[in-house]
This record gives C-alpha cells, sequence and structure tokens, in this order.
C-alpha cells in the first residue's frame, strides 16, 4: 500500500464556517486517512446569518482565538462556500468547445444568456458530455464578492486560503472513500444540519443539482453543550413537536424529486436511494419519516468503525472538512 504523507510544510487545514459555528480538521495522510486535528468553536447570533458574514470584526476576533488555540497560524487552508449561496446546474452550449473556450464563453454569457441570481460570479465548471454540434457542462456558480469576503476574513486572520469548495462535493468524496456511492443510480445525497438541510443530486458521479432549504428556527431555540469530543444538542420544546415541523421540509423534498425528474430526466428517470448525513440529533427519525413519505429507501451514513478506512471515530458533523481534505486525492 502506498501511503499518502503530508508533510508539516505541504499540511493543508480544511474549514467551514456556518452560521453558528466554525469547523476545521486536519489530515496527517490520506491513504489510509489519518485525523491529525479536529476543532470547532460554536458562535454566537448575528455574525454570520445564511452563509454572508454580517460582523466580520467580531467574527475575526474568535477566528484569531480559534488559530491561536488550535496552533494553525499561518497554515494553508481550504474552505466551504457557504450553501446558501451555491448554484449548480447543467448548462447546454450550443456547439462543440474546447475547456479554454468554454470559460471564455462563460465569461461573456453570464448576465446575458446565462442568468444567474446574482451579479460577478465565481465560476467553475466540468464538462458532462460533447458532441459536433453541443457541449454539455456542469456549472458551479457562487457571489464573487462574498468569496472574496470569505478570503479576506480568514487572510486577516493569518490563514493562507488556497482554495474554495461546495459542502456537496466534499461530501460526495468522503461517501465515495467509503464506497457508499452508487454511480449508476440517481443518488440524493442530504445533509441535514441544526439551522438548514442541503439536498444534492449524483449520477456517474457527477454533482447534477444542489439546493440548500433554510430551517425555519433560530439558535436560541437550541441548547448547545460541548464537553470534550462529544457536543450535545437539545431542542427546547422536544423532539417530537420539532419532527412535526419538518413537515414542509418533507414536501419540498417531493418538489425536488418531481423537478429532477421532469426537468432533468425528462420524465423517465427517478431518484433511486437516499443517503442523509448531518449534524442533526434527530437523524435516525428524520430518516424513517423521509422513507414513510418518499417510498425511496433512505440510509443514513456514518463513519462506522468496523468498516470505516479512517483509524479514528470521526462525528458526523466535520464530515464536510473531512471530506475536502480529500480535496485533489480522490
Amino acid at each position: 500500500m502506498v501511503l499518502s504523507l503530508l508533510s508539516a510544510k505541504n499540511k493543508v487545514g480544511n474549514l467551514v464556517i456556518e452560521d453558528h459555528v466554525i469547523r476545521y480538521v486536519e489530515l496527517k495522510q490520506t491513504n489510509p486517512m489519518v485525523v491529525s486535528k479536529k476543532k470547532e468553536h460554536y458562535l454566537p447570533a448575528g455574525l454570520v446569518e445564511e452563509g454572508r458574514i454580517i460582523d466580520p470584526a467580531s467574527l475575526s476576533l474568535i477566528l484569531d482565538e480559534c488559530i491561536s488555540d488550535w496552533g494553525i497560524k499561518g497554515t494553508k487552508v481550504r474552505f466551504i462556500v457557504p450553501n446558501s449561496v451555491v448554484v449548480v446546474r447543467t448548462q447546454k452550449l450550443e456547439r462543440a468547445l474546447a475547456e479554454d473556450e468554454i470559460r471564455s464563453y462563460l465569461y461573456l454569457e453570464m448576465g446575458s444568456s446565462i442568468h444567474l441570481p446574482f451579479e460577478n460570479a465565481s465560476f467553475d465548471f466540468v464538462v458532462k458530455s460533447q458532441t459536433e454540434e453541443e457541449t454539455e457542462i456542469i456549472l458551479f456558480a457562487a457571489p464573487e464578492l462574498l468569496i472574496q469576503e470569505y478570503v479576506e476574513v480568514l487572510e486577516k486572520s493569518k490563514l493562507k486560503p488556497i482554495a474554495a469548495d461546495i459542502a456537496a462535493l466534499s461530501l460526495y468524496r468522503l461517501c465515495f472513500y467509503e464506497d457508499r456511492v452508487k454511480p449508476d443510480a440517481h443518488q440524493m445525497l442530504v445533509q441535514f444540519d441544526l439551522f438548514s438541510v442541503n439536498v444534492s443530486i449524483f449520477h456517474q458521479h457527477q454533482p447534477l443539482f444542489a439546493r440548500s432549504i433554510p430551517l425555519d428556527f433560530v439558535k436560541s431555540d437550541w441548547s448547545i453543550n460541548v464537553n470534550d469530543e462529544e457536543t450535545d444538542f437539545h431542542y427546547s420544546e422536544g423532539k417530537e413537536q420539532y419532527l412535526f415541523g419538518l413537515e414542509d421540509v418533507y414536501q419540498e423534498f417531493k418538489r425536488i424529486l418531481d423537478f429532477y425528474r421532469f426537468s432533468y430526466q425528462d420524465g423517465e428517470k427517478l431518484i433511486n436511494d437516499i443517503l442523509l448525513t448531518g449534524e442533526h440529533p434527530f437523524l435516525e427519525e428524520i430518516a424513517s419519516h423521509v422513507e414513510e413519505r418518499l417510498t425511496i429507501p433512505v440510509d443514513t451514513f456514518s463513519l462506522s468503525a468496523s468498516r470505516s478506512q479512517i483509524d479514528t471515530y470521526v462525528q458526523p458533523r466535520y464530515y464536510v472538512p473531512l471530506g475536502l481534505g480529500l480535496k485533489g486525492v480522490l
């Protein structure tokens, strides 16, 4: 077996900043995967809202404290672009184009024939298929200004941002690493967190769809108790009341399934199964409810010690930065 070792000089940290938390994972090696650091710090309300930095000064102060406590000053980092602003979609171009021509074409057409819900997009793409008459790509886009705001906050705190990625791809890498993906199927990956649900659909290892669904709960609804490696989430009004409030989310899942079937697959292809993960404490109950309402097999994804290739137990809330650590490896 070839070991993929990361020297101290070449180490890269993997960072996620969400509305309620900062999480960081560092890998010692990737094959087999060895986690050298996993850290988190929960944020007060009002610093980050729906992925947008509201109070950069306060966020920088907290980030400075984390960097000092975690011993990562000057570290190169990858970071996740907030789910709420990411656009993932297929886009057909009218002729066969080389990769550099595609990028030039997108720069020219962005905002005219290619419409996005924001201006001045930062984007990337992969070619999905190509004929002599047509090129179909998968387009990834996010507001350039928002990404730059994250870069500035990280650089101000003496980190060195080197790459940005999206959570759906990071989670998929981890699922692939654990041999949990089904490339021939149309597989829906659901990340269920405290304040948002992030849905993506993959086929043949390609992300064809992504959407972030905000949850109608506020931070004060949850108490978060951190004790060493364990973090407990408690909902103020109880589990039953919380689960009752998710019916709108399940209805949104149905709309996504219909949209994917008829807009992407001409009514012919259905989602074969759903892989559910996330930090949510009620994940097992949610999985049961989703399977019951959608009549599609639902499996929860967690790194089982019995079959995982990862040397230490990693809690589901770290899966996104963990998968981010596989960027460029898988």
